[in-house]
């Protein structure tokens, strides 16, 4: 503790300012300051300075030196004189003084601001443990490729053993990728029930197993009745490619 005169002390100082931290990075200013008589006679000039003060003063709990030229640097004044004369009107006003006028210090603060921040956190992780859990997005299943004998097995399951070849269909996705259009497939089940309804790879051979298949083989069926309909009319049959030379 410094010897009686050493030093200048702010009034109330403990009142307003309780930390556990010796030097905190910033100072609190009540709103009751703007109220204050003592604060209402000063200038404009002077409450700056004080609030500059203030600052000054939390680094050695709202205490600050007596010593000549201390007040002039830290407060960026422009003289010893301008600063024996800003404290001679703190003095009167009774903001600052030689005597110890901080006030009680709460020695119970920093257990009661432990306290508070171990009920905030008790009350966090209650908090925390008691909200409902964040429906998950199910994983994107991960497509594996079908075996000959599982696709066999699945045609046979769906009654579709005679109007899907399991050899054309695995053939057929094996030599593209597995893949539908130009996506990755994503379900082979529903790509047999899609080879069944467009009708490809029959074990009958009534398909080729494409589009392009099918419409030169109805090409060619259609050919072959033109021919019988029209055969008196015509030297020689009309072949499939649409020409009768």
């Amino acid at each position: 503790m410094p010897n009686e005169g050493e030093y200048y002390y702010v009034r109330n100082w403990w009142k307003y300012q309780h930390y556990r931290n010796r030097r905190p990075p910033w100072i609190k200013v009540h709103r009751s300051v703007k109220d204050d008589p003592a604060v209402q006679k000063l200038s404009t000039s002077d409450r700056w300075q004080l609030l500059m003060l203030w600052l000054a003063a939390s680094e050695l709990e709202g205490s600050f030196p007596s010593a000549k030229g201390w007040l002039r640097v830290s407060l960026g004044l422009a003289s010893n004189y301008q600063a024996d004369c800003l404290l001679a009107r703190l003095q009167a006003t009774g903001l600052i003084s030689k005597e110890d006028i901080r006030g009680p210090k709460p020695e119970l603060a920093s257990k009661v601001l432990e306290q508070r921040q171990r009920q905030r956190e008790r009350h966090s992780t209650e908090e925390e443990r008691t909200k409902p859990l964040r429906k998950q997005k199910p994983l994107a299943r991960v497509f594996e490729k079908p075996t000959m004998a599982k696709i066999s097995e699945y045609v046979l399951e769906a009654g579709m053993s005679g109007e899907v070849s399991p050899e054309s269909f695995f053939d057929y996705y094996e030599a593209n990728g597995w893949r539908v259009g130009k996506n990755p497939m994503k379900d082979w089940k529903a790509a047999v029930r899609t080879w069944k309804r467009n009708n490809y790879g029959r074990k009958d051979g009534n398909s080729n197993g494409s589009g392009k298949a099918r419409t030169a083989g109805n090409r060619e069926i259609f050919a072959e009745l033109y021919n019988e309909i029209t055969e008196a009319n015509y030297a020689g049959p009309l072949r499939p490619g649409g020409s009768d030379k």
